[in-house]
């Protein structure tokens, strides 16, 4: 086993190096996380521990997760541009949505006033 005391590695590096390096970490933290997630940890299948596992957690241990463990949009910059223009093409089709229904009330509003206009002047 890796010691972090012996070397300046953090505790995140020596998780991702050594899967058996887990169980060094606090015994609170391993306490809350899903055993799958720890079985997949040790088994080298994931580097990370993900997001909707880590907003379950408790404050107090979520905040004693190394980060380079919590994987995140940052972890993957192609997911974060692809959400955010999906997220502004979301806005624009709310934005033309309400505006194309002013046209029509305008259009309908128009609509009656040439009604009354008409009715009126037509006694």
């Amino acid at each position: 086993m890796i010691s972090s005391e012996a070397s300046p590695v953090s505790s995140a590096e020596v998780a991702q190096a050594d899967p058996e390096a887990i169980d060094e970490m606090s015994p609170e933290l391993v306490e809350e996380l899903p055993p799958s997630v720890l079985d997949d940890l040790r088994e080298g299948r994931i580097d990370t521990i993900p997001d909707s596992v880590v907003e379950r957690l408790p404050k107090d241990v979520a905040d004693g997760i190394p980060d380079a463990l919590v994987a995140g949009a940052s972890s993957n910059p192609l997911l974060t541009v692809v959400l955010l223009a999906v997220g502004v093409m979301s806005v624009l089709g709310a934005v033309w949505g309400v505006i194309k229904g002013l046209i029509k009330l305008a259009i309908l509003l128009a609509v009656v006033a040439a009604g009354a206009w008409i009715w009126y002047f037509s006694r």
